[in-house]
């Protein structure tokens, strides 16, 4: 059992319950996948969830990904390939407009999912693949393709600042951000301070040698993230969210890739490191000393 994935695990749902505890913003309609997807998260979190590793931080989940998944960053395709072995998720209320359009299935079953996918997951998963797993990169078979994909969860934990997607009554995503503009001054405040306690404790028990926050919106947590444990310097930067809006792949790709593998880099040394000092604190008995210790028989 991954203990500091039941650590993470325990801290969201306390963020769940807080979260929910709060008013309505305006007409908008809240769902929160760690709790209606709360195996495939679970799972996801036993996989990758680990010391030292590379905590990317995202915004909050969008229609067509997280909020099918349970997973930051993933949609059905990319959950398939990470193989979670957690039962499908419950669906959202069917009674929400476009629900039922996006509630999550597998790919497997051909045709029963919408041709649209979640734009971020398609340009953030290659681009780990490759990072972490590259042999995988050229001509690949799905096999393989779905190997790197979870070999990525060796090197790199995904969480979102905030777990909630939010829909207005027509189905239309409204991003967190969007929220903050529309809430209240105390439910402004009151996400805000939700956001810092969470990924605090996210960083306090992950001890993260590098973190990424992605969007300006999630850049600014984690520049204010306490996070020197793991570490003495962690490495901590952000990069675009790698949605279209953020402009071409390529340029997407060119400014994200040395952000992010330097930061699995760094994180494999520190891990590296830290595995070494332990073997260095075992105390190992010389031969001779074990020759006078032993009588012979």
């Amino acid at each position: 059992m991954n203990t500091v994935a039941d650590q993470i695990l325990a801290a969201s749902d306390r963020l769940s319950e807080r979260l929910a505890a709060l008013p309505p913003v305006g007409d908008l309609v809240a769902l929160d996948p760690t709790r209606y997807c709360r195996s495939a998260w679970a799972a996801y979190l036993q996989m990758a969830a680990r010391l030292g590793c590379v905590l990317v931080v995202g915004m909050n989940p969008g229609p067509h990904g997280m909020a099918q998944t349970g997973v930051p960053f993933t949609d059905p395709w990319i959950v398939d390939e990470l193989d979670l072995q957690a039962p499908r998720a419950d669906v959202p209320p069917a009674d929400i407009p476009a629900v039922g359009s996006w509630r999550h299935r597998s790919h497997r079953a051909r045709g029963v999912l919408g041709s649209k996918r979640e734009e971020s997951a398609k340009r953030l998963w290659p681009l780990l693949r490759e990072i972490c797993a590259p042999y995988a990169a050229v001509g690949p078979s799905a096999d393989k393709i779905a190997e790197a994909t979870r070999r990525v969860c060796n090197e790199v934990l995904l969480v979102n600042a905030l777990p909630i997607c939010w829909l207005d009554p027509a189905g239309k995503n409204v991003s967190a951000e969007q929220v903050e503009k529309r809430a209240p001054a105390q439910v402004r405040e009151g996400l805000r301070d939700l956001v810092n306690e969470w990924l605090q404790a996210v960083a306090d028990i992950l001890r993260p040698a590098a973190v990424i926050g992605v969007g300006r919106w999630a850049r600014e947590f984690v520049t204010d993230l306490d996070v020197d444990h793991f570490v003495e310097i962690p490495f901590r930067d952000g990069i675009k969210h790698p949605s279209p809006s953020a402009g071409s792949e390529a340029a997407w790709r060119a400014e994200a890739e040395p952000i992010l593998r330097r930061a699995v880099e760094l994180s494999r040394a520190a891990r590296l490191s830290a595995r070494w000092a332990q073997m260095r604190s075992w105390h190992v008995p010389s031969l001779r000393t074990w020759r006078r210790s032993t009588p012979l028989g």
